[in-house]
């Protein structure tokens, strides 16, 4: 029932749905099932709803009056006995994409268990592991849109993707000066891109560029690796590249065209309040990727 009034009384401050779904970090649909529920049990209407407007009802006023400060001592007393008592130990079951996992965590694993010595992780590497989160997951590392799911995230980092090629490539085939010459040059891509066709993002407008290459392969990390050795043009997140063009060992090309960025979410089952493990493998998370120079 204390989920119900949270979301009630968010929805109340937010006086939007939507707003409410993303200040408690839920999916809209969370949103509206936990206010259904909770007008239900209380046999009345806490919302006038119109397509255009959510206006509180007198009932649902009164209701917002009377649990709103007592919600606020109830969270706060659980926080403090929460915290005070969670030892973070036990094991953590995480999801990382693969060049994340390989650039990041590996490097700096060290640093968290010496931290939370007590705690056993187990990381699962893949790309698309969100269909996976019920299994076990305790949070799992999303890069770009989410979908309509019911879980909880926490947005921790923005990114881009970015074309580059190494100066060897560069300087024997010369640098495109605009998207269409792409299709000039050998593109390293991902084995899943069937349709051999890049999108970028460009004024909220998408522009599908085909191109041509004779390397496909199923992992970032190795298309950074050819790219790094000369062998063609690859189009990859920051994350997965950002060593290397801090070193020069890839050049940014076209810079003008991949300026947009994409959020970064770690995503945890459907629970109102984390465990202490996972929130301080999160708060480690964020503190990575902040360093990492992710845009």
């Amino acid at each position: 029932m204390l989920n119900d009034i949270e979301v009630f009384c968010t929805i109340v401050k937010q006086q939007n749905l939507s707003k409410a779904a993303k200040d408690l970090h839920v999916s809209p649909s969370i949103v509206t099932r936990r206010l259904a529920r909770l007008e239900q049990r209380l046999n009345t209407r806490l919302f006038e709803r119109t397509t255009r407007q959510l206006t509180i009802t007198d009932s649902g006023q009164r209701y917002y009056d009377s649990v709103h400060d007592i919600l606020l001592s109830l969270k706060t007393l659980e926080d403090d006995i929460r915290t005070s008592n969670e030892q973070v130990s036990g094991h953590l079951k995480v999801g990382l994409p693969v060049s994340i996992s390989n650039r990041f965590v590996s490097a700096n694993l060290h640093q968290f268990l010496k931290k939370y010595p007590a705690l056993h992780i187990q990381i699962v590497n893949g790309n698309h592991l969100l269909n996976l989160l019920d299994n076990g997951f305790s949070c799992i590392l999303h890069c770009g849109p989410l979908p309509n799911v019911s879980y909880y995230y926490k947005k921790i980092a923005t990114w881009r993707k970015v074309l580059c090629a190494a100066p060897s490539y560069l300087s024997l085939f010369g640098t495109p000066n605009n998207l269409e010459e792409l299709q000039n040059h050998n593109c390293l891509d991902h084995l899943d891109n069937t349709e051999r066709i890049w999108n970028f993002h460009i004024k909220g407008n998408i522009r599908s560029i085909p191109i041509n290459g004779n390397i496909s392969v199923d992992s970032s990390m190795d298309l950074c690796q050819l790219a790094s050795s000369g062998l063609g043009i690859a189009y990859l997140p920051t994350f997965s590249v950002h060593s290397e063009l801090r070193t020069g060992k890839l050049i940014p090309i076209l810079q003008e065209c991949t300026n947009t960025e994409f959020d970064m979410f770690a995503v945890y089952p459907s629970k109102q309040y984390l465990h202490k493990k996972t929130q301080v493998f999160i708060d480690f998370m964020a503190e990575l990727m902040a360093k990492g120079n992710m845009e």
